[in-house]
């Protein structure tokens, strides 16, 4: 709200912390959440970039740390996007290839698409908002898993990792988890861009449009905007 003293922003209030201390609650190691927490909170954050890519924004760091809840820790939280200081928003009017893509390397390691080279000052071939896409896929496997799939404390070693893209769904934590939370993962996560999920495929999978997750996921969604 523009002043005669100045310009004045207002905020909304997110009280209940990042999903990184959710997930951690106090401790060292990240504690995974159920795999319908996790279902739900996929879900608002699909919402959110569905909104966003429709209007030719990329958030370009898309983290655990990133996502907060809006209210007290609850069951089935209210989760909002945060930090849009990397984000960038497209040129909707211009047509060319490259004035479609991106070209600044920025982002957090462990959470960076292949084609986002952290190790590089800028990529040549640029890249799309299906770098959104890919941070959610890993958002999604430590929300399962309490595992982060291509971290490590070298940098240098966590980037070439994400270049491989080799996703580890044998471990024992995801032995409960079920196959369309697996498949939807594996979209996520696909180092070849033209394979990856868009949002729209993202809420196509199975794991989200099932009938029963469907219904149930806009009965909650609604629910939580009502709050």
């Amino acid at each position: 709200m523009a002043t005669n003293n100045g310009l004045r922003i207002y905020e909304d209030l997110a009280i209940g912390g990042d999903l990184f201390s959710y997930m951690a609650q106090g401790n060292d190691v990240l504690r995974p959440i159920s795999e319908t927490q996790a279902l739900l909170i996929v879900y608002q954050v699909l919402k959110a970039l569905e909104y966003l890519h429709s209007r030719e924004i990329v958030h370009r760091d898309l983290k655990l740390d990133n996502i907060l809840i809006k209210g007290a820790p609850v069951r089935y939280p209210y989760v909002v996007l945060a930090d849009f200081g990397a984000a960038r928003r497209l040129d909707a009017q211009r047509t060319k290839r490259s004035a479609r893509r991106m070209f600044t390397m920025v982002g957090t390691p462990e959470y960076a698409a292949p084609e986002i080279d952290l190790m590089q000052p800028r990529s040549t071939k640029g890249y799309t908002n299906k770098v959104d896409i890919w941070s959610l896929g890993v958002i999604t496997y430590i929300l399962l898993t309490g595992v982060s799939p291509f971290y490590s404390p070298c940098v240098e070693k966590t980037t070439l990792k994400v270049r491989k893209g080799d996703l580890l769904l044998e471990i024992k934590e995801w032995s409960k988890i079920s196959l369309e939370a697996k498949q939807f993962v594996k979209g996520c996560l696909r180092a070849k861009v033209l394979q990856r999920l868009d949002v729209l495929g993202c809420l196509e999978t199975d794991w989200i449009n099932k009938r029963s997750h469907k219904e149930w996921l806009e009965k909650c969604y609604h629910a939580i905007l009502g709050q």
